[in-house]
C-alpha cells in the first residue's frame, strides 16, 4: 500500500481500500452532498479571526478567500491516497495545490473536531428549521378547517364507542393543539440548538486568543457553546429533535387512525378526491384511503430512528469518538426526509378531506347521546341525585333498542316507579335527543361547544401570527428560504 504523502503522523500508510469502500467514501460523499456549504462558511470564518489576530496578510487573507469560494461538489474529491478520504483533508489539499505560494500559519491551532461538530449543528439547525416550517404550514390549514364545520355534529367515542356529541371543528382544534405544544418546544430546542462549538479544538479548547463569541455569530449562532468538551463530546441536539419527531408522530399515528375509522364503509364519514385514493384492483366499488396507511407507516419509522441514536451514544465514554458519532448519524437524512414527507402527506389529506355532513348527524341520532347530559338534569333539576339518575337512566336504556320521543313514557314510569313522580316533559325530554343541542350543552373552555371552539380558534390564530414573527426572524437571520415538499435553498 501507498504510503500517503500529505498526512502524516504515526500512520504512514493510506487507509486499507475495503474500509475506505465502505466507511470513508461514503462518509466523504454523505458530508460533501449535506455539509460542504457549511465547511465553506466554517472556512472563512476562521479566516477572518486570523487576519484579525495577525496570522495572514491581507494578501494572504484574499488568496484563501478566493480558492475557498471557488471550492464546490465538482472539484472536491475522495481520495484514499491524497486525502485519506476525509473532507477535511480534502479540503487542506485542495488549497494548498491551489495557493501561489506557502501559507505557514494557515490551519494553525486546528482540530477537525470541532469543525465537523460545528458543520453538523449548522445542518441540523437547518433541518429542524424546516421541520418547524412544514408544522407551522400545517398548523395554518388545520386551524382553517375549523371554520366549516364548528355546527356540524357528529359521534365522539370512548372505549371505541359512541359515547358523546362532538363536532368536526373541535377535532380540529384538538390537532390544532397538537401542533401548536409541539412548536413551542421547538422553538425552543431552537434556541437550545443554537450553540456554536467552534473554537473549542479537539476536546479541550484552543491555544490562541480566538473570538469565539464572534465566530459564533458570524455563523449565525446565538452564542458559543460554553464548554469545550461538551462543544465536541455533545449530540444531545439530535436526541432532542429525534425526540420530538417521534412524539408528534405519535399523536399523528393517532389522528390517522381515527380518520381511518371515520372513513371506514360503516361510517363514511369523510370525503376525499378520487386523485388521492386508491383503488383495489379486483373490488371496483372500494375507494382506498391508502394515505393514511402511508402517513402511519411513515411516522412509526421516527420511533425506530430515535432509539438508533439514543443506541449509539449509550454506555460510550464522554469523550469525542468521532468515528462513533459517524455511524450513529448514519440514518440522520432518512429521519429527516420521513418526518418532512409524513407531515406533507397529512396536511395534503387534512386540506382535501370534507366530512359528509349528513352521514355524521344521522349517526348521531342511531343512539342515544344525550343520557350525560340527562343525568345531570335530573340531578340539577329535579333533586334527584346524580348516581341513582345514572341508574334510572341504566334501567331506563336497557329496555330501548332506539331511544325516540315516544321513549318518554317508559323512562317517566321509571322515575315514577323509583321516585314516586315521572317530572319530565316532552319538550324537554326532546332536547335530550337533539345532537345540536347536546353540541351546545357544553360550557367550560376548551369543550366542544361552538363557542368554545371558535374561541380556541382565536387563541390558535393569534399564537401563529406571533409564531410565524419567530420564523420570519430565524429564516431570515440563517438565510433560509424552504418551498414546498421540504427542499431547500440558501445557507
Amino acid at each position: 500500500m501507498k504510503k500517503t504523502s500529505t498526512f502524516s503522523g504515526r500512520v504512514n500508510q493510506s487507509p486499507n481500500k475495503i474500509l475506505d469502500r465502505l466507511l470513508l467514501t461514503p462518509q466523504f460523499e454523505f458530508e460533501k452532498d449535506k455539509l460542504l456549504p457549511y465547511y465553506k462558511e466554517i472556512e472563512l470564518t476562521i479566516l477572518d479571526e486570523q487576519r484579525r489576530l495577525h496570522m495572514l496578510n491581507e494578501d494572504e487573507y484574499l488568496n484563501l478567500i478566493k480558492i475557498i469560494d471557488d471550492i464546490d461538489e465538482t472539484n472536491l474529491f475522495s481520495d484514499v491516497e491524497a486525502n485519506m478520504s476525509d473532507i477535511s483533508f480534502a479540503f487542506e489539499e485542495y488549497i494548498y495545490k491551489n495557493s501561489e505560494h506557502a501559507i505557514p500559519k494557515w490551519h494553525i491551532d486546528k482540530s477537525r473536531n470541532d469543525f465537523q461538530a460545528t458543520a453538523m449543528r449548522m445542518y441540523g439547525r437547518k433541518k429542524l428549521v424546516e421541520a418547524i416550517n412544514l408544522l407551522t404550514s400545517l398548523y395554518e390549514v388545520v386551524i382553517a378547517k375549523v371554520d366549516k364545520y364548528t355546527m356540524v355534529v357528529m359521534p365522539g367515542y370512548t372505549h371505541n364507542q359512541p359515547a358523546q356529541i362532538v363536532s368536526p371543528a373541535f377535532y380540529f382544534v384538538t390537532i390544532g393543539e397538537a401542533i401548536r405544544t409541539t412548536l413551542h418546544r421547538m422553538e425552543f430546542l431552537y434556541r437550545d440548538i443554537n450553540a456554536c462549538p467552534l473554537g473549542s479544538g479537539a476536546m479541550s479548547g484552543l491555544e490562541f486568543s480566538w473570538d469565539r463569541e464572534k465566530m459564533s455569530k458570524s455563523l449565525g449562532f446565538d452564542m458559543p457553546l460554553h464548554t469545550a468538551l461538551v462543544s465536541v463530546a455533545e449530540r444531545d441536539w439530535l436526541t432532542k429533535i429525534s425526540f420530538e419527531f417521534s412524539l408528534f408522530g405519535n399523536k399523528v399515528s393517532r389522528f390517522v387512525t381515527d380518520f381511518m375509522k371515520w372513513s371506514s364503509h360503516e361510517n363514511g364519514f369523510i370525503h376525499l378526491p378520487d386523485e388521492l385514493v386508491g383503488i383495489s384492483s379486483a373490488m371496483p366499488q372500494k375507494k382506498n384511503h391508502t394515505i393514511l396507511e402511508r402517513i402511519r407507516g411513515g411516522v412509526n419509522h421516527l420511533n425506530s430512528f430515535l432509539t438508533d441514536f439514543m443506541s449509539s451514544s449509550q454506555n460510550t465514554p464522554y469523550t469525542n469518538l468521532v468515528e462513533v458519532n459517524k455511524e450513529g448519524t448514519r440514518y440522520l437524512e432518512d429521519m429527516f426526509n420521513d418526518f418532512s414527507r409524513s407531515i406533507i402527506l397529512f396536511k395534503i389529506y387534512i386540506d382535501n378531506m370534507s366530512i359528509d355532513e349528513e352521514k355524521a348527524y344521522n349517526s348521531c341520532t342511531e343512539d342515544f347521546f344525550g343520557g350525560y347530559s340527562l343525568a345531570n338534569y335530573l340531578c340539577d333539576e329535579y333533586g334527584i341525585p346524580y348516581r341513582e339518575a345514572q341508574k334510572i337512566l341504566g334501567k331506563f336504556l336497557s329496555g330501548e333498542k332506539v331511544v325516540t320521543s315516544n321513549s318518554l313514557f317508559t323512562l317517566n314510569s321509571i322515575i315514577e316507579d323509583e321516585r314516586g313522580f315521572g317530572p319530565l316533559k316532552e319538550k324537554e325530554f326532546n332536547s335530550f335527543l337533539n345532537p345540536e343541542e347536546l353540541l351546545k350543552r357544553k360550557l367550560t373552555s376548551g369543550s366542544t361547544s361552538p363557542e368554545s371552539v371558535k374561541e380556541q380558534q382565536r387563541v390558535h390564530i393569534e399564537y401563529l401570527r406571533k409564531y410565524k414573527e419567530f420564523l420570519k426572524d430565524i429564516n431570515k437571520s440563517n438565510n433560509y428560504t424552504f418551498v414546498e415538499g421540504g427542499d431547500s435553498d440558501g445557507r
